[in-house]
């Protein structure tokens, strides 16, 4: 067996013919972020050289695109280059399953960017692993069948759906159950009802919610097993190494990491790892910060900048958006819509330059918009009656002085 891995090893490496990780203490290779979509490429990578295939390695980084992405690694160093040159060949790919996935997805294949990748078909590759198994979405990459393809994509569109509604369900039970522990450092919840496909999709919310690490557990009869996400001032990976002796296995990186433990341990683990973040967090301003790339007024996206801005891309983890503020601009319309209520639409106003706005994750209503607003917003386009506009998409406001 040859094991490829892109996670920090253990002290002992499990017995094969090769175990091959960057992050190995004696590795050589230069870049040591690869995704595991990275990782594997590298070994195909050398076997197609020694057998002079290289030419084959092109119609590969559609998949490897796919991995890297959705990996959440930072899209810097090599992998920016294979997530660039992936989407390129995802963008023109050749494999009927991702075709009919995009159609369903509502996608336009030659437009795909990495947000596309993030939100829309990594969830959906992901949906059978975390229900059922990873059977249907190798399928769906690997058949040659247009008819197969169709039936495999809506199978996952499905499953999507119901991952979504398992995810909801969990994360509304979670908040229920640590309202009255919100003011602890870490947030840890364990129950017999958390499935465990969507435990680390639940930590991840809580964790962006309340700006804190967030480790929820699926507890079994004997067995639990957990999943973390982290925020940079907290190592996850490095807490639950120093929790060892606590746990059968272990493994991630310092903002997001799995374990195994027997369940007469979970009341000291959770005990030791609350004190590990009490001792690393109770002087710590834990509010999430918006890094602001310049102040600029509306009127500086009425040229060729946004398309300039483009050639950044992709942008993701490592190679965020670009963030800008503008100050005194003017709230002429503002409504809720979508996801619920939950999103404020709003039509801004500076000087002679009329903007359409959108904030995801307002918790402000209509009522409560003032009529000029200071805000921190990033840049996207979308389709309008056909035609491509900009948009701006709130990160942040607040009331103009």
């Amino acid at each position: 067996m040859i094991i490829t891995d892109h996670h920090m090893p253990l002290a002992t490496l499990p017995k094969a013919v090769a175990v091959i990780d960057a992050k190995r203490k004696d590795s050589r290779y230069p870049f040591s972020e690869l995704a595991g979509a990275g990782v594997a490429f590298k070994l195909v990578q050398a076997l197609f050289h020694k057998h002079r295939r290289e030419t084959w390695l092109t119609e590969l980084l559609d998949l490897v695109a796919l991995g890297t992405i959705t990996d959440m690694v930072r899209l810097t160093g090599e992998n920016r280059y294979l997530a660039k040159e992936g989407l390129r060949v995802l963008n023109n790919t050749q494999r009927v399953g991702l075709q009919e996935m995009i159609k369903l997805a509502r996608l336009n294949l030659g437009e795909l960017n990495a947000d596309d990748v993030s939100w829309a078909l990594g969830p959906r590759l992901n949906a059978a692993g975390r229900m059922n198994d990873a059977s249907t979405s190798y399928r769906l990459l690997t058949t040659r069948s247009s008819q197969e393809a169709y039936g495999l994509a809506k199978e996952l569109e499905e499953t999507n759906a119901e991952r979504q509604t398992v995810t909801a369900e969990a994360l509304s039970k979670a908040q229920q159950r640590l309202a009255s522990r919100l003011h602890l450092p870490l947030l840890i919840e364990g129950d017999e009802s958390y499935p465990v496909g969507v435990i680390g999709l639940v930590a991840g919310k809580l964790k962006d919610e309340f700006y804190k690490p967030a480790i929820i557990i699926s507890v079994g009869t004997e067995l639990c097993r957990g999943s973390s996400r982290s925020i940079p001032e907290f190592n996850i990976a490095s807490a639950l190494e120093e929790c060892r002796d606590l746990l059968i296995t272990f493994g991630g990186h310092p903002l997001a990491a799995g374990f195994t433990v027997q369940r007469q341990n979970l009341a000291q683990l959770e005990e030791r790892l609350t004190n590990m973040a009490e001792s690393q967090l109770s002087r710590v301003d834990l509010r999430p910060k918006l890094v602001i790339d310049a102040e600029v007024p509306l009127s500086t996206f009425t040229g060729d900048t946004f398309n300039l801005i483009q050639q950044l891309e992709p942008f993701g983890q490592g190679n965020p958006y670009p963030t800008f503020l503008s100050r005194q601009v003017k709230v002429i319309e503002c409504r809720s819509s979508g996801n619920q209520g939950k999103w404020l639409r709003l039509k801004l106003k500076q000087e002679d330059i009329s903007w359409e706005a959108i904030d995801f994750d307002s918790h402000k209503t209509q009522d409560e918009i003032p009529s000029y607003i200071d805000i921190v917003y990033k840049m996207e386009k979308r389709l309008w009656n056909g035609e491509e506009v900009l948009q701006l998409i709130l990160r942040d406001f607040a009331p103009s002085d």
